[in-house]
């Protein structure tokens, strides 16, 4: 039996291969092997280069232990049946394919894993397992519904997902020991079960599938620490959170939920919160005590009243209550030490934005598409700055100096009331989108020279002067600095330089002031030969097209 386990699996190649083959009556000493009275009870060759067949083992009655993990094991598991000790089955991160053996007769069996395999078929029947405390087969391509799981006195771990698993999740009660329940990306269906009788439950994620109708209460679940339902099709209210504090994760983000939001209040160890992308309705809960808290996702529901404050939330990560009704002011967010993606754009906020102090890892702040007024505050504290996006608002002033902001990727301020000059953009290595069209802004444009530029959009101000210097730039997918009153020849060699670094018909550059000449490179760039054919009324590049073409 050892030795058709040897040669079947590549024995020579095994990084752990002490005594196998050697004489009958020393296998107790052999590699991975354990014996009690003269019987081989444990077979543990986990990550040892096992390549090939896994044989029957039914010569090794009193085997209670297989761990066989990381090889590459291909083929079917073989029949366990004869293996009446079993109670230990591990084979996950191989490359078996075929159907799970039957189990159900295993009466000792207590563990079987065999996650991130090719396995195929259904999972076979549990029901009557008297001692199985531990079931894993996530990461496979098992098909069919999930089996009836009743008289599992012991069950605490069962775990199936990234499966192509149907049907409904079946009843839980009267597991009462069961701790950890993950059936996410599957294609379930039906209804949550009821949690009510899982006083140990710690974890149940049902997460990526099509599942329909309200989340159970969640009140008697006392030890709850993940519940994840999200992107699903569940409707009604968020359930209340009457719960100890021990929550650390809930998330039931896309799905059709509605309602007001229960409290917070209590859940000290709260670490991650995401109720996005649903229709929910009222006032956000207040955040003053959740000290744990590090992402808080309301995105894209129906909201409305102020933004709570996250002042004193050192922990906080993530915050995001963009495309709302949110009305009211922005709080302020400085001293969030860990704060680093802040989204409250698509609302109805008014007054100043905050001020960006005390910001250390800062990379992302968006609060475009509201009624906010006032001027842009100093960035100057927040070298992690990837993303800068406050257009769509009603703010006043000069655009900030962004010499300090050496990680900036991504400025819009676009549709303001933005005046002054535009700020030095030399240094800024990575900055690759910057759009503050549609303002009040006057002056010379800003050398682009060294910047790795892909949308530069400066269009409806007030700016002067000629093209801007492109030396190190490679390629531009949009460029547009139309109705200005910029003058200059297009032919000149550096603005003809510039042109062949525009996607083609990617520029727009009319109505300007610019000198009336054949060029080129700004026909392929505009997208019109010649460029400056561009119908429109009050065409200042030229008066011969003021009107449209007759």
């Amino acid at each position: 039996m050892l030795d058709a386990l040897y040669s079947q699996t590549g024995g020579a190649s095994w990084e752990r291969k002490q005594g196998w083959g050697g004489a009958s009556g020393t296998e107790c000493s052999w590699a991975g092997l354990s014996c009690e009275s003269g019987h081989v009870v444990s077979l543990n060759l986990e990550l040892n280069n096992l390549v090939g067949t896994l044989p029957t083992l039914d010569g090794l009655p009193k085997l209670r232990r297989i761990e066989l993990s990381f090889n590459q094991l291909s083929g079917s598991i073989p029949n366990l049946l004869g293996l009446g000790d079993l109670e230990e089955f591990v084979v996950r991160g191989n490359q078996f394919s075929g159907a799970i053996p039957k189990l159900q007769t295993l009466s000792k069996l207590e563990t079987f894993v065999a996650s991130n395999n090719f396995l195929e078929g259904s999972i076979p029947q549990l029901s009557g397992m008297p001692e199985l405390a531990d079931f894993a087969v996530e990461v496979n391509l098992l098909s069919g519904e999930i089996p009836q799981l009743t008289n599992l006195p012991k069950l605490r771990t069962f775990i199936a997902r990234a499966n192509y698993l149907t049907g409904s999740i079946p009843p839980l009660d009267g597991l009462t020991h069961l701790g950890t329940f993950i059936v996410d990306d599957n294609r379930l269906t039906g209804s949550l079960p009821s949690l009510a009788a899982l006083p140990n439950l710690v974890r149940f994620e049902a997460q990526f599938n099509a599942l329909t109708g309200q989340i159970p209460p969640l009140d008697a679940c006392a030890q709850l620490l993940t519940f994840n339902v999200g992107r699903n099709q569940l409707t009604g209210p968020v359930p209340s959170m009457h719960l100890p504090a021990t929550l650390v994760r809930f998330d039931v983000s896309r799905n059709q939920l509605s309602g007001s939001l229960p409290s917070l209040a209590g859940q000290t160890e709260l670490n991650l919160y995401d109720i996005s992308n649903n229709q929910l309705t009222g006032h956000l809960p207040s955040l003053l005590g959740l000290s744990s808290l590090g992402e808080f996702n309301a995105h894209n529901n129906q909201l409305s009243g102020p933004l709570p404050s996250s002042a004193e939330l050192m922990n906080l990560v993530f915050f995001a209550a963009s495309r709302n009704q949110l009305s009211g002011t922005v709080p302020s967010i400085s001293g969030a030490q860990n704060l680093s993606e802040f989204y409250v754009g698509r609302n109805q906020l008014t007054g100043s934005l905050p001020p960006m102090s005390d910001l250390p890892v800062l990379t992302y702040f968006y609060a475009e598409s509201n009624h906010l007024s006032g001027e842009i505050p100093d960035l100057s504290s927040v070298p992690t700055l990837w993303d800068f996006e406050v257009s769509a608002n009603q703010l006043e002033g000069s655009i900030p100096s962004l010499t300090d902001n050496i990680n900036l990727t991504y400025f819009n301020a676009s549709g303001n009331r933005l005046s002054g000059s535009i700020p030095d953009l030399g240094g800024l290595q990575w900055l690759a989108w910057f759009l503050v069209n549609d303002n009040q802004l006057t002056g010379n444009l800003p050398s682009l020279a060294g910047l790795q530029m892909e949308e530069f959009d400066v269009s409806d101000n007030l700016l002067e002067g000629s093209l801007p210097a492109s030396d190190g730039v490679t390629a531009i997918t949009q460029f547009n600095v139309a109705n200005n009153q910029l003058v200059g020849s297009l032919a000149s060699t550096s603005a003809r330089a510039l042109a062949g670094k525009i996607q083609a018909s990617g520029a727009v550059i009319c109505p300007n002031r610019f000198d009336i000449e054949p060029v080129a490179e700004w026909d392929l760039a505009t997208g019109r030969a010649p460029w400056y054919a561009t119908p429109s009324l009050n065409n200042r590049c030229d008066s011969i097209f003021a009107n449209a073409f007759e």
